[in-house]
């Protein structure tokens, strides 16, 4: 299951690291470095959760290009989650539980080119997590 937390009427963008920063070479009047605030993307604060139990459980996706593995946390007796930003689009992911690569089925599916079954979401028409 996954939950958007991007209404959220508190200002979490702080805490999920969408205000990103990047140094630039541009230097002030007195030759010191001024920092330049530049927007990653439109991004969408998702809750990604696990409810069928495991030891260790990872969230991989289109959005890690199937190559990162993003470490959930146990939320309870049988429960992963992750609070995870996405990019608007449509993104598949599967998680990794106990080494075994899993769909939710309590989620959407959508097959792949391959023929595997992978859970989907769509955020394009979701709200911004970008404070306002």
């Amino acid at each position: 299951m996954y939950r958007d937390f991007s209404n959220s009427e508190s200002d979490n963008s702080s805490i999920f690291g969408n205000n990103r920063i990047s140094l630039s070479d541009n230097s002030g009047v007195d030759g010191s470095t001024m920092v330049q605030a530049t927007p990653k993307a439109d991004l969408v604060n998702i809750v990604f959760t696990w409810n069928f139990g495991g030891q260790e459980a990872y969230l991989i996706g289109s959005f890690t290009n199937w190559s990162e593995k993003l470490l959930m946390k146990k939320a309870g007796g049988n429960e992963f989650s992750l609070l995870h930003p996405l990019e608007r689009g449509v993104h598949q992911y599967k998680f990794i539980v106990d080494g075994n690569w899993r769909f939710a089925g309590d989620q959407p599916t959508m097959r792949d080119n391959q023929g595997n079954i992978n859970n989907f979401i769509d955020t394009t028409h979701y709200a911004s997590s970008a404070a306002t």
